[in-house]
């Protein structure tokens, strides 16, 4: 542990954030003392709607259901799930 600050000072110098280092410690300490939370995720695009064209000249491309994923990403956004 007490290595950690100079461990995190070499690592500073690779990481492209605009937060704060003390914000990175924080969060760095949270999770080594096992005080994490969960993080909420979405991947788009999401389940179903989209299926693979092989009808093109160009070859195989996704078809997505742009209006589904829109509703998705709104739904996250305002609900957090």
């Amino acid at each position: 542990m007490t290595r950690l600050p100079k461990a995190v000072g070499q690592i500073w110098g690779q990481i492209d954030t605009n937060l704060p280092m003390s914000v990175v410690i924080d969060v760095l300490m949270d999770y080594l003392k096992g005080e994490t939370g969960t993080i909420d995720a979405l991947s788009v695009p999401v389940d179903h709607s989209w299926d693979i064209n092989d009808h093109t000249p160009t070859g195989s491309v996704l078809s997505i259901d742009e209006e589904k994923n829109k509703a998705a990403i709104a739904d996250f956004f305002n609900t957090g799930e």
